[in-house]
């Protein structure tokens, strides 16, 4: 039986001579492993960053491409491409297969969509709605609507960010990051009417250590690959190291 599925490739592994194997991160079916013939004639692609209508056949291992259409290719550039990196490294590290969420799916390929331009504002709030929605997929996103004792977001008002315990508004033994109420209200504000001339860099900047610190306890200690390169590649351009402050990752 043959499936009909968006998809788009995550990683490409080499197979066979005349194969290739691919993570495919897919609409209706999550993260898959496929099978692809790697031919002149095969209707396919192992682009990484291009969204497709996949045909799919099930096998006992893989899924084995039947044919597909390319439907948009995010054309990313420069040091973007590592911010592309960084979301496949996601969902390939914490996502586990046949999770579907098409929720998430949108919010990946918008967050694509943006490294394409040169709003650096607009790319950095698509990378944090990823991860919101990434974390919200996974049962780690705390309630950010009211504190841990079931009160509004106050806007005068600083609170602590507990993995488990959500925002509070008394500090925690460990150190964790504090998000001013303001913030979080024109957060929410944001995402329910999407006016981004609202966004500015000291709102952002807590939003990205918020979820660094919520992402950081299902990432373990290994580091992220796709930052790291990052700021290799930044630091032989600037020769200086990639600061928290210009870093989207």
């Amino acid at each position: 039986m043959v499936m009909q599925t968006l998809g788009v490739v995550l990683k490409k592994s080499a197979y066979q001579e005349d194969r290739v194997l691919l993570d495919l991160f897919t609409e209706q079916h999550g993260k898959i492993k496929v099978l692809a013939r790697r031919s002149r004639k095969a209707r396919y692609s192992d682009q990484i960053f291009e969204l497709g209508h996949w045909q799919l056949k099930a096998g006992k291992v893989f899924y084995f491409a039947e044919d597909y259409d390319s439907v948009q290719h995010a054309f990313i550039k420069g040091l973007n491409v590592w911010s592309g990196y960084y979301l496949n490294e996601l969902l390939m590290r914490l996502m586990s297969t046949h999770h579907a969420d098409s929720s998430l799916f949108t919010h990946y390929w918008r967050a694509l969509a943006a490294l394409e331009h040169a709003d650096a504002d607009l790319q950095e709030w698509m990378l944090r709605t990823f991860e919101k929605a990434l974390l919200e997929t996974l049962g780690s996103m705390p309630d950010l609507t009211a504190d841990s004792e079931g009160d509004e977001i106050q806007a005068n008002l600083n609170y602590y960010v507990g993995i488990e315990a959500g925002l509070s508004k008394h500090p925690f033994k460990m150190p964790t990051p504090v998000m001013p109420g303001h913030h979080i209200l024109t957060l929410q504000m944001i995402e329910q009417t999407h006016q981004y001339e609202r966004l500015d860099r000291p709102l952002l900047q807590h939003y990205k250590r918020m979820m660094r610190f919520l992402l950081q306890p299902l990432l373990g200690k290994e580091p992220l690959q796709s930052r790291l390169w990052l700021q290799s590649l930044h630091a032989k351009q600037q020769s200086t190291p990639l600061s928290d402050t210009r870093s989207s990752l």
